[in-house]
């Protein structure tokens, strides 16, 4: 998360509003990770940080086996993701902005807003969530001292229906206008973008983020697709 108007300025520098339409990949992400790059996340994160790739793979393959509901999944994925704890890119990467893979966020045991929205993203689709249920989504956190800039999860039963919100601020589920501390401004997928919320919503041409194609780059290179 970065904080104040600099920062939310310095955010939307960090996009690239063309969006390249791929086909969703990763469809096993977790439970495809080989034991090659386990040992390379154990080296570069430490050892501790070998079993901990191998546990979310554990936990995706025995539920994929049994039927779940859509909100079953999102308890799972959500409650997953959120009890990693949170760290600031530049301290936890040492770079301003960075876009963690799952599996370096799992591995490494922290990230920020856009790790958890991410990492809550495949892992939804990889326990069978329809990816066009999901939409990663960018918003103004308000609070009474600041606006800050953050990023959720967003999930739709219908295109047209009031989202659910997977944040890691708030560990319970709840629809988005519940959730008045949140203002949408921009959502994706990997197959859309959107300006805007709700049935105001409207898709716009092309768009997306630089590092979300650097960040599917770095997916491929670890040999999960």
């Amino acid at each position: 998360m970065v904080s104040g108007a600099k920062g939310w300025r310095l955010s939307w520098r960090l996009l690239i509003l063309v969006l390249v339409a791929t086909p969703a990949f990763a469809l096993s992400y977790f439970t495809a990770l080989e034991p090659t790059l386990i040992q390379r996340l154990a080296a570069r994160f430490g050892a501790e940080a070998s079993p901990r790739p191998g546990y979310w793979r554990e936990q995706f393959a025995a539920r994929r086996r049994h039927e779940m509901s859509d909100r079953q999944r999102m308890e799972l994925a959500n409650r997953m993701a959120n009890n990693i704890p949170y760290a600031d890119d530049l301290a936890h990467w040492g770079v301003a902005e960075y876009w963690a893979t799952p599996a370096e966020f799992v591995a490494s045991d922290g990230g920020d807003c856009d790790d958890y929205a991410i990492t809550k993203y495949f892992s939804l689709i990889e326990l069978g969530m329809a990816a066009e249920k999901l939409r990663i989504t960018y918003v103004r956190a308000l609070s009474a001292r600041e606006i800050t800039h953050h990023m959720v999860l967003a999930y739709y039963v219908q295109p047209d229906a009031e989202p659910l919100i997977l944040d890691n601020l708030v560990d319970e589920i709840l629809p988005a206008g519940h959730r008045l501390d949140l203002l949408p401004v921009l959502s994706f997928n990997d197959a859309e973008t959107w300006a805007g919320h709700g049935t105001k919503a409207r898709k716009v041409s092309s768009s997306a983020v630089r590092q979300w194609n650097e960040l599917r780059q770095r997916m491929a290179k670890e040999g999960v697709q």
